[in-house]
């Protein structure tokens, strides 16, 4: 992969390099697609504290960042991704990924409240390992149904930039929302949620020439609509870097600015 500075030109504009950029952080993403990638060795490493507890009633989307953060500091996140795959057992670290995934269990099930995971446990579907038992408590707590799936649409459709003091985290929240929609069966896809984030930040004026470079992509994609949501992932992980290095992080976007017209045209590029 480019670095830094192949990628980005003067006051953080994209280079050549940039597209060579935005492929490798999209391979990568591939490379370690399975809840097996980049674990520690869970045998060296202590009990941890409970440092959050789900009861009945608590917001889900808060209680499952703060579970995340806790894990990916240990490295340990990836085994209750439910939308990652575990590895096959020829792998060479699919030993560590059961040991892993057996020991986050333990420590979730320190985390939940007992009716909780009494109504896992009585939904009767495989619980044995941690992302089974995530996956299925993120149905207890969100509901299933009509209702349910219109909660989790609404918490994609009306997430906007300036309800969070960054860019980052409108965009870890955004992912966040929309694996959950998935999770519950909306009828929504990855490729919806990314042309509304492009078209959310392209009413931050600094960013048109950047963003130019996403729609791009779309456009010659062959068929755009069928984005996956770890490609969608590696593309806001790219532009979230993007965002950073430009300085434009927690600059807000233009509430009074409406979506700009050019911006889907093909030949807007050409700008650029």
């Amino acid at each position: 992969m480019a670095d830094n500075g192949d990628i980005f030109g003067p006051n953080g504009t994209e280079t050549r390099g940039f597209r060579e950029f935005l492929h490798a952080t999209c391979a990568a993403g591939q490379a370690g697609a399975t809840q097996a990638y980049n674990l520690p060795d869970i045998t060296k490493m202590q009990s941890f504290g409970i440092t959050s507890f789900l009861s009945p009633g608590d917001q889900w989307e808060s209680w499952h960042a703060t579970i995340t953060t806790m894990l990916a500091s240990n490295r340990l996140h990836n085994v209750i991704d439910w939308s990652k795959p575990k590895p096959e057992p020829r792998d060479v670290n699919a030993q560590r990924w059961f040991d892993a995934s057996l020991k986050v269990k333990a420590w979730l099930l320190n985390c939940v409240n007992w009716e909780l995971i009494r109504e896992v446990e009585a939904r009767g579907k495989p619980i044995d390992f941690a992302h089974e038992f995530m996956r299925e408590l993120c149905v207890v707590v969100n509901g299933e149904g009509n209702a349910a799936m219109q909660k989790a649409y609404f918490a994609v459709e009306r997430c906007r930039r300036n309800h969070f003091k960054t860019v980052t985290k409108y965009l870890t929240e955004m992912r966040r929302r929309l694996r959950t929609a998935l999770d519950l069966g909306v009828p929504i896809t990855p490729w919806m949620v990314w042309i509304k984030i492009l078209d959310e930040l392209s009413k931050i004026p600094s960013l048109d020439s950047d963003l130019a470079f996403y729609r791009h992509d779309m456009n010659v994609r062959e068929i755009p609509t069928d984005l996956t949501l770890m490609e969608v992932s590696g593309y806001m992980t790219t532009l979230n870097r993007v965002v950073v290095n430009r300085g434009l992080d927690k600059v807000k976007v233009v509430n009074k600015r409406r979506s700009n017209p050019e911006f889907w045209k093909e030949d807007a590029l050409e700008k650029y």
